[in-house]
């Protein structure tokens, strides 16, 4: 038995994974607390008929008797794409009101290089009058969850740790290694833990902004960006990225979070700026192409309802963090038309309250004709699906206009 009692701050699409990982290992004491009492319910019914027991509450008393503070809560970016650390000061402030002495913390949502020692730290400190590295240990280990993904999971992913002092590193990832199969990677500084996730995240963005443009290019010469990537495939260093509307809660923010901190040590980022400008302009790009499509079809104009199918960000998950789809449904509004959004996938009551979107049923959709459906995302749920031959004349998939 070890002496492992963890506290994962946030269960989200993030937090609960590692909650069910660490639970793995029936040595570790394992809690998880969310300031949501409705996400607690909502996972509590999850998995009351599961054989997993996880402890969840939004009693922050609950996990005062822990002495290892995972911390996993969102840091998104605001209106104007700068880094919005709300969640992040309130988790460090409540941390300082419960930390004890000998207790680690250990951050993994994304921040900016420096982000943990000069901003995370000092709040917990004030809090708890405490003096970090020597009082209570911290360190810093980004994750890596990619949702919906099956193949590459907390097990099977080499975690990064870096811990405020050697031998605090080793602590963290002797903690990690408590999760069955898991593989850590020790590096030199927490500083190097920040920067390599967001160089994984920015890099990916970089190469979907590439992909983007060089669509644009194929397009105006008449070839399909698909066979060229396919071509281009047969090359053993060549990366297969496909053109796409990048959203979801990290390459579209976590690029956001390097600028910030280049502009403010003075450095300018040109070509992440760049990646990140070809890829918000997608959307507009496939918007302007479908109404053209639309236009170009015999359907009588006083029909304006157009049908999205898809809301999350991404295939096969329920996320609508970020997601870009709200962006289309604001630009065919802007162009005038009705437009009705279809996810069975998608918390209806979430994507009301998040974008103001109402999403419609399956019962609702064979009482309208639409003048086009675009499916914006192929969740494996739409495969059998075929309403677009009754509802409309005009139906496309998202690559076909990228």
């Amino acid at each position: 038995m070890n002496d492992n009692k963890i506290a994962v701050i946030g269960v989200g699409y993030v937090g609960l994974p590692l909650l069910e990982a660490f639970s793995a290992n029936k040595g570790n004491e394992i809690k998880g607390y969310d300031i949501s009492k409705d996400r607690i319910n909502d996972i509590r019914h999850r998995f009351a008929n599961s054989n997993t027991h996880l402890f969840l509450t939004s009693n922050i008393d609950d996990i005062a008797s822990s002495n290892i503070y995972i911390v996993t809560v969102p840091t998104p970016v605001d209106k104007n794409n700068k880094p919005d650390s709300t969640c992040l000061s309130i988790v460090c402030k409540m941390l300082g009101n419960i930390v004890k002495k000998g207790d680690t913390i250990i951050f993994e949502s994304t921040v900016y290089p420096t982000m943990t020692e000069n901003y995370c730290i000092p709040i917990i400190e004030a809090g708890s009058k405490l003096q970090a590295g020597k009082d209570f240990l911290y360190g810093y280990s980004p994750e890596r969850i990619n949702i919906g993904d099956s193949e590459h999971t907390i097990r099977n992913s080499i975690k990064i740790v870096a811990g405020c002092d050697e031998q605090t590193t080793i602590k963290i990832a002797d903690i990690y290694k408590s999760i069955p199969g898991l593989k850590v990677k020790m590096v030199a500084s927490i500083k190097v833990a920040e920067a390599a996730k967001l160089m994984e995240n920015t890099q990916r963005d970089i190469l979907i902004a590439f992909a983007n443009e060089y669509s644009e290019f194929c397009t105006q010469i008449g070839i399909n960006i698909n066979d060229v990537i396919a071509a281009a495939s047969t090359k053993w260093n060549f990366s297969q990225v496909y053109p796409g509307l990048v959203g979801g809660h990290c390459i579209s923010v976590d690029p956001y979070y390097l600028l910030q901190k280049a502009c403010e040590i003075g450095l300018s980022l040109p070509l992440v700026s760049t990646a990140r400008m070809v890829n918000e302009n997608k959307v507009s790009k496939v918007v302007d192409r479908f109404v053209e499509k639309l236009h170009n079809t015999d359907i009588p104009t006083e029909n304006n309802k157009i049908l999205i199918v898809g809301f999350s960000y991404k295939k096969n998950c329920a996320d609508i963090r970020n997601t870009k789809v709200a962006n289309l449904v604001k630009g065919f509004k802007n162009y005038g038309y009705i437009v009705d959004v279809y996810d069975p996938l998608v918390n209806k009551h979430a994507a009301e309250k998040m974008y103001g979107i109402h999403l419609v049923t399956k019962e609702e959709l064979s009482h309208h004709q639409y003048r086009g459906i675009l499916e914006a995302v192929h969740h494996d749920a739409f495969q059998n699906l075929h309403f677009e031959d009754s509802i409309s004349k005009l139906f496309l998939k998202i690559e076909q206009l990228l």
